[in-house]
């Protein structure tokens, strides 16, 4: 309609004035300087409302676009953007605690006469079937609970996407408790065909075969204490090894190279780099071996799935860390919820501390560990909050920034 009226007035000037009818480019360029006015006239980036790209100074190269001074949305830090949700507490997402019957003693198998020890056994072993019978049974009732519940948080988002609900300052809002649910619905439901067939097969014996297949087949709500204890295993073996390997990289890594050296010093830092992202994959449980793999096929399909994971992961981290802060931090939160979010993004606060517990006999998850680590908790949600200046970083970039939150020594 505006390149219609101005055609318009151009034609009626053009009949009083007598202006040429062959230079049509000027009609153009008339209507691309009206829709698309110079950069001296616009807005500033502190009085525009959403991010511009300025245009190409003199000085620059022209043909290409300028970025550095794009912005982008803030995060949704402010209280106000705080909901309470439908979902008070967790409780749903985990397992019920596991009721075993202690396992029998030879001193406390009755005498032959009254039963025999083998028929011990046999009532211990069919009393620990149905413990962990109960616990499964829970565990996918839960899920099937959770799903209807995740059913109605996203008819409230009305089609929002799950991160932009959180960290978006525009978007419907939803409460940290309704964020992780939906997570770990959506993981549980990923787990539930594999983990139903061998729970339809197996029946009480599903623990068995269970234990050796590892927690990635059963969803959250069914994961045994003993799947647990080797998981947190697993994180502390994995910590250690990326302890040493980045301290080996920290070492091995000199910029102080002579000029001369420079073609030999931009291969090795190449390298390096490349380690440095196999040692973050490896880190966060994304990637199978610290170093790469020696099929060069199997390594490229690896690491691709790996950083896609950990790019979720990032976001999936600083969404958390946002929500938290915006409901009142750590101090709002249980030692359960501590627990969980440390060891998802490895901690080094909480791993040091899980490893001096586990040597000292200590519970993991108490209110003391939640006293004696707050401090660093805090600590870490606000170098990630409000020690960047995220409205210069790119939405689709931010996972980068993020999935450095647990290390005290960045690499």
């Amino acid at each position: 309609m505006k390149e219609y009226l101005l055609r318009q007035s151009y034609a009626a000037c053009r009949g009083i004035s007598g202006l040429p009818t062959h230079q049509p480019w000027r009609l153009n360029s008339l209507v691309t300087s009206i829709q698309h006015p110079p950069s001296s006239i616009r807005l500033r980036s502190s009085q525009a409302t959403t991010g511009i790209v300025p245009t190409a100074s003199d000085d620059e190269p022209q043909g290409r676009s300028v970025s550095r001074l794009e912005s982008y949305a803030p995060l949704a830090l402010d209280p106000k953007y705080a909901v309470s949700g439908i979902v008070t507490d967790l409780s749903t997402t985990r397992p019920i605690p596991l009721n075993a019957p202690e396992p029998p003693h030879p001193l406390a198998w009755p005498s032959e006469e009254s039963l025999n020890p083998k028929d011990w056994d046999f009532r211990y072993l069919f009393s620990l079937g149905k413990a962990y019978l109960a616990l499964y049974k829970t565990g996918v009732k839960n899920v099937w609970n959770n799903w209807t519940a995740m059913k109605q948080i996203k008819e409230r988002l009305k089609g929002t996407g799950l991160n932009a609900a959180a960290l978006d300052p525009e978007s419907p809002k939803l409460s940290y408790n309704e964020y992780e649910l939906i997570l770990r619905t959506r993981r549980d439901l990923r787990k539930f065909i594999p983990f139903g067939l061998i729970f339809i097969i197996c029946g009480e014996f599903t623990p068995l075969l269970i234990v050796a297949l590892g927690s990635k087949v059963v969803p959250g709500t069914c994961v045994i204490p003993k799947q647990q204890e080797n998981d947190i295993q697993k994180m502390l073996r994995r910590f250690e090894i990326y302890e040493q390997k980045s301290a080996e990289l920290r070492h091995g890594i000199d910029t102080s190279k002579s000029i001369s050296e420079k073609q030999e010093l931009t291969t090795d830092t190449t390298k390096s780099q490349q380690s440095i992202d196999l040692l973050k994959l490896y880190r966060y449980g994304f990637y199978p071996r610290p170093t790469e793999s020696q099929i060069p096929i199997l390594r490229s399909y690896l690491i691709a799935s790996a950083r896609s994971k950990l790019a979720q992961h990032g976001t999936e981290l600083l969404a958390e860390a946002t929500m938290i802060s915006r409901e009142g931090g750590w101090t709002k939160r249980s030692p359960q919820d501590m627990f969980e979010w440390g060891t998802k993004y490895s901690l080094n606060a909480l791993l040091d501390w899980t490893r001096n517990a586990k040597a000292q006999g200590k519970e993991l998850v108490s209110e003391e560990m939640k006293e004696a680590l707050l401090p660093a908790f805090e600590e870490a949600t606000h170098a990630l909050l409000y020690e960047t200046d995220w409205s210069k970083i790119p939405v689709e970039e931010r996972w980068r920034q993020a999935v450095n939150v647990g290390d005290s020594k960045p690499l």
